[in-house]
């Protein structure tokens, strides 16, 4: 049984590190009540298996100057909801991460079933040859109720988002920042939509920026709340191939989008298919995956 007041702990002591996932998941571990958070009776943390006992401290006094009851007036305010690891609507798929998200900040609507969401990752900056195929390969799905999961980056992304919205189904950004910044700057029109009418959802709390190493840490995400990942474009070095190591690390499957072996942005979705991607070559090639 779940000691009472430990869900709201979680959210505070999460809050105060920044989205510290890890630092949370740890002192879950070892003191399941958190009671480290108790001014007046706290745990001996000299005990305890932290990786970074001066973090720890840092954290421990932002949180014990900041009342939880703050906290969630903030997040009030601006309409976000907040999901812990031990909430009962937590996606159950993410627990099999090495680092489970401990808190997700969430605005717009619930969070989809696995078994209908698919990731779309890709370039940036994409080819014409994509951008022509996007919609007719996702549209099959997206209207038998296949909810596009994504970054809400530039490119592909973007896209992928547009073509749920187009065609009347659900899409949700899994976003590498908090809630309360934007990036790009050119997606604000987006973001505004998903908040709205679909969902918006990341691991930072609202106040934390966009930080280069914070991408990589999303598309675990992204990956962990989709049934399969498809991969449209991508050079050999890019955050959509990480997102698809990470996808098959999590034991989902993962679709690509097969191109010319001189384009560069083909170069990593042919080696995804040569190493055992599923090449997609028609709509029905995902739309059996998901049993349509």
């Amino acid at each position: 049984m779940i000691p009472e007041g430990t869900n709201d702990r979680i959210i505070h002591l999460h809050y105060c590190s920044g989205g510290n996932s890890r630092l949370v998941n740890t002192i879950l571990r070892y003191d399941p009540e958190m009671n480290l958070l108790d001014e007046k009776n706290p745990v001996d943390i000299r005990e305890a298996p932290f990786y970074n006992y001066q973090m720890l401290e840092s954290v421990l006094r932002r949180a014990r100057s900041v009342s939880y009851d703050n906290i969630q007036e903030l997040l009030f305010k601006d309409g976000i909801k907040t999901i812990s690891l031990i909430d009962e609507s937590y996606p159950s798929h993410l627990f099999h991460m090495t680092i489970p998200p401990a808190v997700l900040y969430c605005k717009g609507r619930k969070l989809p079933p696995q078994s209908r969401t698919l990731g779309v990752v890709g370039a940036r900056k994409p080819s014409g040859h994509a951008e022509k195929n996007m919609e007719e390969l996702l549209r099959p799905a997206v209207e038998k109720g296949v909810v596009i999961v994504s970054g809400m980056a530039a490119g592909i992304d973007t896209l992928a988002h547009r073509t749920a919205i187009k065609f009347g189904g659900e899409t949700a950004a899994v976003l590498a920042y908090g809630l309360k910044h934007l990036y790009p700057v050119s997606s604000r029109k987006l973001k505004e939509e998903l908040e709205k009418d679909h969902l918006v959802l990341g691991e930072y709390p609202p106040y934390v920026k966009p930080m280069k190493h914070r991408f990589p840490e999303r598309n675990r995400i992204i990956s962990g709340l989709s049934r399969g990942v498809f991969v449209v474009e991508a050079k050999m070095r890019s955050g959509s191939l990480i997102t698809a190591e990470t996808a098959l690390e999590q034991g989902r499957d993962v679709y690509a989008l097969p191109g010319r072996i001189t384009d560069h942005l083909s170069a990593g979705t042919n080696r995804l298919i040569q190493d055992g991607a599923k090449p997609v070559l028609s709509a029905e090639d995902i739309m059996e995956e998901f049993g349509y």
